[in-house]
């Protein structure tokens, strides 16, 4: 089995672990909140899974946190499946797989379907990250702009 699949001090493997996580998550977004006390305690859940990251996959998070903040204020950052995420319009944009929480040698950062980067017939929808070094931070900037703007661009009337 692969090593993302080896089971944690709880018993659970990486993958049951993340669907546990996912289930919490859905829980808490029940609970009857304002809009507004539920983005804080998104951002604050975000923060806090943050600073539990190894210092590699910490830097890399924070540093894809003030990218998105850059590039779109109206990101939201909250959990998903316990990973960081983003999301435009409720939807998810986008989520950072650290290489600590699935013991793999790079971070990754996924772009999901609604982030509708489409370039013709393909085009890449996740980015192994071992560094962050000017070319890959702008090469981040750049997808996530693109993430965004066709986010926007494709969103259907009435929404």
């Amino acid at each position: 089995m692969a090593a993302s699949s080896s089971s944690s001090a709880s018993g659970l493997s990486k993958e049951e672990q993340a669907v546990k996580d996912r289930a919490r998550e859905l829980r808490q977004s029940k609970k009857r909140v304002s809009k507004a006390e539920r983005e804080a305690l998104e951002a604050e859940e975000v923060a806090t899974s943050i600073a539990g990251l190894d210092e590699l996959d910490r830097t890399i998070a924070l540093a894809v946190q003030r990218i998105a903040n850059e590039v779109d204020p109206e990101l939201k950052a909250r959990l998903w499946y316990g990973m960081p995420a983003f999301t435009k319009n409720g939807k998810v944009i986008m989520h950072l797989l650290p290489a600590g929480k699935f013991h793999t040698r790079y971070a990754t950062l996924g772009f999901e379907d609604s982030a509708r980067l489409d370039e013709a017939e393909a085009w890449p929808v996740a980015y192994a990250i071992t560094g962050l070094g000017e070319e890959t931070e702008s090469l981040i900037r750049r997808t996530i702009t693109n993430a965004v703007q066709s986010t926007v661009q494709n969103r259907p009337q009435g929404d």
